[in-house]
Formats: structure tokens, sequence, C-alpha cells
């Protein structure tokens, strides 16, 4: 079990939900706005720096003064936006291990019908989809 950044569609949908934490942990999500092409100064071939559509965080952030990108937000870890949607909607989630088995299965006593969505092999991934669940349900911003 390690604290790993919440997926590109999970960053999404908490910012939509008004999400704004910030702490040094996270890193920012840029999309590339249109494809950035370069000379090879070697062999003159052409090459793709930037497709557009890309998304790059923080540490690839895009230097080049050609490239045209806009910030879609902060990527925060799953623990940070677990004790947020906790702090700040009062929704409690976790993962809890079947006993004697390699099994994981999402919890939270506030989101009903937690039936039907399984159980997963991966700790970080039973918590990003109900991560994913506590979001659908709280009011857009």
């Amino acid at each position: 079990m390690e604290d790993v950044l919440i997926s590109q569609e999970t960053v999404k949908l908490a910012n939509e939900k008004g999400f704004n934490e910030y702490t040094s942990r996270m890193k920012s999500l840029y999309v590339i706005l249109e494809d950035l092409w370069e000379q090879d100064h070697h062999n003159g071939n052409d090459f793709l720096m930037y497709a557009k559509d890309e998304i790059i965080t923080s540490e690839e952030s895009p230097s080049h003064p050609g490239v045209k990108f806009k910030c879609l937000g902060r990527r925060p870890t799953q623990s940070i936006l677990q004790k947020w949607l906790r702090d700040e909607h009062q929704i409690d989630v976790w993962v809890e291990k079947f006993p004697d088995d390699e099994r994981y299965f999402p919890q939270s006593p506030q989101l009903k019908l937690l039936n039907g969505i399984g159980t997963f092999f991966n700790y970080e991934e039973a918590l990003e989809v109900i991560l994913q669940m506590a979001l659908t349900v709280i009011k857009q911003k």
C-alpha cells in the first residue's frame, strides 16, 4: 500500500466538485493545446515534441517557448483527496482487505449501493474507485 497520485479522471471530477487544496506533494497537470514540431539539428528531420491533447505533469512542464498549454489543476495523492472528502463533505471512504484473501473491497457508510462495484486485487485501485464514487454524490460547485 502506497500513497499514489489520483488518476486524471479523478482530478477532473474533484476540480468540478470544488477541490482546491494545495500541498507540496501535489503535481500540476497541463494539457497541450496544439502539436509542436521541432527539427532535429543532427539529421534535419522533424519530430513531434508535444502532441495536442497530451497530458503532462509539472515535472514535465513545457519549457519550450513555442508550446501552448493550459493548466488542468493540481493532482493530489489519494490520501489528500480522502481527507478532503472527510473534512469538507463528511464522506468517509476506506478499503478493507478480505481475511485470508488477496482482494480489497471499497467501503463508505455514507454511500449507498456499494454492492456490485466489485472487489479488487490492488488496494490503490479499490481506493480510486471509492474516491470517484464519493465525488459523484457531491453537488457541483
